[in-house]
């Protein structure tokens, strides 16, 4: 069973329009959907092979679970990883979105690129649809490459943004009376989103200054606004985990706060009741004599100093603003 995907021939007129895959004049793009390494495996071999180019036997591209973008030198092409992502919405009401990366493949070669992904990418079925409608904006494997990098990474400014909404609603819950452990536990869930990201990007941001040396013609100047686009977006994922801490030092600054009021307010407490407490341990000793014992009226007149000696001490506590 051979993997599903699109072709598309260029050459010097524009869009050739062929799906033969042994189509040679001018350059190919060749798209695959497939999460079957051997199915791809065979593909990718088989049109190498109509190039004129043998596949290593120390060729593997399983690696997507590095989360960072790689580039791999074969000599006559080189494999490039990358991945596009998207936030999910939580599970749970109390859970923090979910990040899904999916691993795009290129093989660029200077007949053609292969790229191939294990599903269906919004932005690579987008980048078909404008190309059919123009064909003149490729002109070469250059310009394709940068066509497919540049719509995943344009595709990451409306992810941030979305994690940015996250995130200042996250900080308005830092004052509010969420749950401590709920809030801890969303803030590790978004720095974590933010690393995986972060990850990518950095990797990314060397992957782009490595391509504008590599490639030569007109679309080399494209490379380095690619680059200036990744170092924007790290840009932004690095302020994200600055408001992320920011987050958490609020979280704490609050529940510190909250400790503290709690300890004022026992310490006022045990403050009033000192008097009576005093009183209490003194008549409580085992004496025959003590003044005012065997007044009828002893008890009610202690309990009378007790309530004016707690009474100036609230209105004193008071006075000094400590309630």
């Amino acid at each position: 069973m051979e993997a599903e995907g699109f072709t598309l021939g260029f050459n010097d007129r524009g869009l050739a329009g062929s799906n033969d895959w042994a189509y040679v004049d001018g350059f190919q793009w060749i798209h695959l959907y497939s999460d079957d390494s051997e199915q791809i495996r065979q593909a990718l071999q088989a049109q190498l092979e109509r190039w004129g180019v043998e596949l290593p036997h120390s060729w593997n591209h399983e690696n997507s679970h590095l989360r960072h973008v790689l580039v791999e030198d074969y000599g006559d092409f080189f494999h490039l990883l990358t991945y596009h992502m998207r936030l999910d919405d939580a599970e749970r009401a109390d859970a923090a979105p979910t990040l899904t990366a999916k691993a795009l493949h290129l093989v660029v070669h200077r007949r053609g690129v292969i790229s191939w992904s294990a599903r269906s990418v919004t932005h690579i079925e987008g980048l078909r649809r404008k190309i059919l409608a123009h064909p003149q904006w490729i002109n070469d494997c250059s310009g394709l490459v940068f066509a497919i990098l540049d719509g995943l990474f344009h595709a990451l400014f409306p992810l941030l943004d979305e994690l940015n909404e996250y995130i200042v609603q996250l900080e308005h819950h830092a004052l509010t009376t969420m749950e401590r452990k709920v809030l801890e536990s969303r803030v590790l869930a978004y720095r974590h989103l933010v690393m995986v990201i972060r990850s990518v990007l950095v990797s990314s941001r060397d992957m782009a200054h490595g391509l504008s040396r590599r490639f030569k013609g007109p679309s080399v100047p494209y490379y380095f606004d690619l680059y200036d686009h990744v170092l924007r977006l790290v840009e932004l994922v690095d302020g994200y985990r600055a408001m992320l801490d920011t987050v958490m030092d609020l979280h704490l600054s609050a529940v510190s706060n909250r400790m503290n009021e709690i300890v004022k307010t026992l310490t006022l407490v045990t403050t009033v009741m000192l008097p009576a407490s005093l009183v209490a341990a003194l008549y409580g000793m085992n004496f025959d004599h003590a003044p005012g014992i065997h007044w009828s009226y002893g008890f009610y007149c202690v309990l009378g100093f007790v309530g004016l000696v707690s009474a100036g001490l609230l209105v004193w506590f008071k006075r000094q603003a400590w309630i």
